[in-house]
């Protein structure tokens, strides 16, 4: 059989799929003409398909010094080098291509890969707009083009671009599905609902078109779908960690706190669980902060004082205090104290030691003497668009959440060194949290009604502070709560919250962390800028728009476990929605 015969059968094997079959006879027709430039293109081919990215680097490298004016095998040899994140030799592949064949649409779309991957948009959007004026009805690089416009916030335009792929790849379900998250994004859970449904008629086992379609039947208020539809992700993949955080709002709309409680728990327990060592190489056990080692310290005296703590976890105590000592030395808060797989400490450090989750109030955890409708008329009416008022909680309901901030396992955040916290998908969560978080809600329906619970967080404060981080909260409308002690603290007219008649604009919550503090403090700086002090009492909500300015006053507050300051924050719905 001649050479030509031989490459056209393993060219065969190969467009079939039969790569190994393909690979033997590109080898055969290479024993004899090691030079065989198709043979060393193809045999590279097969060898960038099975993943052996290397190997296909030598042998299409080998192809182009043989042949070294063809533009397709230029084009391959990028692709190799561009599976190795080899940026910037494939970039160099792809300029070679292009300069022999100006028209070869496939390497102005590479080369527009490699601009995604080095960061450099508007690169890549000239190769994609390149690709597609040669190749307009090529589905791929319009998604790929709308993926580039949606990372720049050009919502709009990169809709655009998925809607014309899907158009020509109905059947292709991964483009029904990043069109859907796009049109969430841009607040159109109704038609994002429809092209969810779209990609699973195509691919009914699809998780993520599962998990987005219950986000947009949740957004259309449509709770009971919403839940079908998280757990038919849950059907599909149990251990998927974004379906339980849908299912969990799909629940708690309904009223169902213990249930939904439960769902939001899932990924928790199951990432910190004890005994469990899936997850060791975790960051959230790597180390700790002098904060939350404090934090930990002072919470199992006081559970072994009170006869909380099970005696099988008694020597905790004694390795937590072994570790410190060996830390003694360092006592800068900024730094975060290592911990070795070998500590002590290491297989219940950050874990669910104590899982005691508060259950609802009967009867309602409210204050029933609550003025609603006054508090309501404050808000709306002051020039902040915040009001604070007392009370907010029955007796029953502060106790319980004073004991639910005291007794479990539940601060595992580390995001500020003077502080520890915990959010609703973390750890913070349990039937009472919930049933405030859904009775706020129902009593001021005029400020938090038309709007989703978002998430609610908490931070406990273990250094006084003179001043606090300026930002504002990516939602509709707060309410802040504090529940430690009054008695705790030791300056009474401050260790509460400033608020500025200052409003972030929605790009705020897209910039950088040093990108949101320059917009602040210009913000701030403005000439009719006025700051609103608000001082601590315990049980003392703050409802405000999310978007005001505000930050933690200054704090003094007596330095033990009990007189710790807790604040709790309830956020509803997104940034820019409106408030009637």
């Amino acid at each position: 059989m001649s050479s030509q015969a031989a490459l056209q059968e393993a060219l065969g094997h190969h467009q079939a799929g039969r790569l190994s079959q393909a690979e033997c006879i590109y080898e055969r027709i290479l024993a004899s003409e090691p030079r065989h430039a198709d043979a060393l293109h193809l045999l590279g081919v097969a060898a960038h398909q099975g993943g052996e990215h290397r190997r296909a680097v030598t042998l299409i490298s080998a192809a182009v010094e043989a042949v070294p004016g063809n533009a397709l095998f230029l084009n391959n040899l990028g692709e190799a080098h561009r599976a190795l994140a080899e940026w910037q030799l494939a970039a160099a592949c792809y300029r070679r291509c292009l300069s022999i064949d100006a028209g070869n649409a496939a390497a102005h779309n590479n080369m527009g890969l490699v601009h995604v991957a080095e960061n450099r948009s508007q690169a890549a959007e000239a190769s994609f707009r390149d690709a597609l004026a040669l190749t307009p009805d090529d589905w791929e690089v319009h998604a790929n083009l709308g993926d580039v416009l949606a990372r720049g916030g050009q919502l709009s335009a990169a809709i655009a671009c998925f809607q014309r792929a899907a158009a020509i790849a109905p059947g292709f379900a991964p483009v029904h599905v990043r069109l859907a998250r796009l049109l969430l994004d841009r607040n159109r859970p109704l038609e994002a609902g429809e092209s969810f449904e779209c990609a699973l008629s195509l691919q009914p086992g699809d998780v993520d078109a599962h998990v987005g379609l219950a986000r947009a039947l949740l957004e259309q208020r449509r709770f009971h779908e919403a839940e079908a539809a998280a757990r038919a992700a849950l059907v599909v993949e149990p251990e998927d960690d974004s379906a339980p955080l849908w299912l969990g709002y799909a629940l708690f709309h309904q009223g169902r706190y213990p249930e939904a409680s439960d769902a939001f728990l899932a990924s928790v327990r199951r990432l910190r669980a004890l005994g469990s060592h899936a997850n060791d190489s975790h960051p959230t056990f790597a180390g700790m902060s002098r904060s939350k080692l404090q934090q930990d310290m002072e919470q199992l005296r006081y559970l072994v004082d009170r006869g909380r703590l099970p005696r099988e976890h008694h020597h905790l105590l004694n390795a937590y205090e072994e570790f410190a000592e060996r830390h003694a030395g360092n006592t800068d808060r900024t730094v975060m104290l290592q911990i070795s797989p070998d500590d002590a400490i290491a297989p219940y450090f950050n874990r669910l030691v104590i899982d005691a989750p508060e259950p609802v109030i009967p009867g309602g955890a409210l204050n029933p003497d609550l003025d609603a409708q006054a508090i309501e008329s404050a808000f709306h009416s002051g020039r902040l668009g915040f009001t604070q008022f007392d009370n907010l909680l029955n007796g029953k309901a502060l106790a319980a959440l004073q004991r639910y901030c005291l007794e479990p396992s539940i601060w595992f955040e580390m995001k500020f060194h003077s502080e520890v916290g915990s959010s609703l998908c973390n750890g913070f969560c349990c039937p009472l949290l919930l049933q405030i978080a859904g009775e706020i809600r129902a009593a001021f329906p005029s400020v938090f009604g038309e709007h989703l619970f978002t998430i609610c967080w908490t931070y406990k404060y273990f250094q006084d502070e003179s001043d606090g981080h300026i930002h504002a909260d990516n939602g509709a409308a707060s309410l802040n709560l504090w529940i430690t002690p009054d008695e705790s603290n030791l300056a009474t007219d401050a260790g509460g919250l400033v608020l500025w008649n200052k409003a972030v604009p929605d790009e705020y919550f897209d910039a950088t962390g040093e990108e949101m503090m320059h917009m602040s403090q210009a913000l701030i700086a403005e000439p009719d800028a006025e700051p609103d002090y608000v001082s601590y009492a315990s049980n003392r909500a703050m409802m405000f728009r999310s978007n005001v300015l505000h930050k933690t006053h200054r704090l003094k507050f007596r330095d033990a476990y009990l007189h710790r300051r807790v604040s709790i924050t309830f956020l509803y719905g997104k940034p820019g929605k409106s408030m009637t």
